[in-house]
């Protein structure tokens, strides 16, 4: 069970093995929040030592899934970052380069190591990481989405 903000119990389903390969996985991230959409609950993200997958160790059961996924939540897409050159955009763009491997953004050579330094400072690194959730302008990688959000389809 986790507990939502309400402090009402969310029954959820235990998932200690790799959906992918089988093998147990281990916590890698303890008791997080969803802070995208403010889900209630806290959950665990754990991740496999043989494939490197990352899941959900405790998923909601189908009849609590209602109150961690409302049926009024949608996806909305994000605001890209902004590329109007001023240095709160080249700031932004030198994080996402630097530490998050967008490396079609224009980044001045000389600023790139502020990117660096900024991602590894935690509140610059999650402000920043609110643009990597949408993906924006990222091409050539691979990405395994299972889920639908609300199931609408649009494009950013």
């Amino acid at each position: 069970m986790t507990t939502g903000d309400d402090g009402d119990e969310i029954r959820v389903s235990e998932r200690p093995f790799c959906p992918l390969c089988g093998i147990r996985g281990q916590v890698l991230y303890a008791k997080q929040r969803d802070r995208l959409f403010d889900a209630p609950g806290q959950w665990d993200v754990m991740e496999c030592r043989d494939c490197q997958l990352l899941w959900l160790g405790t998923i909601p059961i189908g009849a609590d899934m209602a109150r961690v996924f409302p049926p009024a939540q949608s996806c909305t897409p994000s605001p890209q970052a902004k590329t109007d050159g001023g240095w709160k955009s080249i700031f932004l763009q030198s994080i996402l380069h630097t530490t998050f491997a967008y490396r079609h953004l224009p980044v001045p050579r000389g600023i790139q190591w502020l990117g660096w330094l900024a991602g590894r400072l935690p509140p610059l690194r999650q402000k920043a990481a609110y643009h990597v959730n949408f993906l924006h302008g990222l091409e050539g990688g691979k990405m395994l989405d299972v889920g639908c959000g609300g199931g609408a389809s649009w494009r950013g």
